[in-house]
């Protein structure tokens, strides 16, 4: 990790040398070439969302606390100056969020990025959409 990226990483209250702010931030499908669903850039059937929740699975596999550790990185993520950084964050958290997270994603949907805006838009979807899908287990 640079060191621009450590110092962010310690302005946000992380561990630079931490290996889930590393995936976070430096490895994983997320980041700028994120895309939320089927594009005219992107193959048919591939979406970006759909292998992250594959990628988080099996690093939950590997290690049960990581949808631990990564969300409470990525909340702090939704802090930072750096676009993709945020960005990354609300990516993230569409697969692992929690119904709590839902007031500070919409928040960032009037972000002035246009990039960030969208992507927190989207990730509100998920959120909302995943929230219904547990109530509606639990009634079940």
């Amino acid at each position: 990790m640079n060191s621009r990226l450590a110092s962010e990483v310690i302005a946000l209250g992380g561990n630079p040398t931490d290996s889930v702010w590393r995936w976070l931030l430096l490895q994983g499908p997320h980041g700028s070439a994120f895309t939320w669903g089927q594009s005219r850039h992107e193959p048919p059937g591939y979406v970006s969302l759909d292998h992250l929740r594959q990628v988080i699975e099996k690093r939950q596999a590997d290690d049960a606390k990581f949808p631990d550790r990564v969300i409470q990185a990525a909340r702090a993520c939704l802090g930072s100056s750096d676009a993709e950084i945020v960005q990354r964050g609300i990516q993230v958290i569409a697969v692992v969020g929690e119904a709590s997270d839902l007031k500070a994603v919409m928040a960032l949907a009037k972000s002035g990025n246009p990039k960030v805006a969208g992507d927190a838009r989207a990730c509100a979807f998920e959120l909302r959409r995943s929230i219904r899908r547990k109530s509606d287990n639990k009634v079940l």
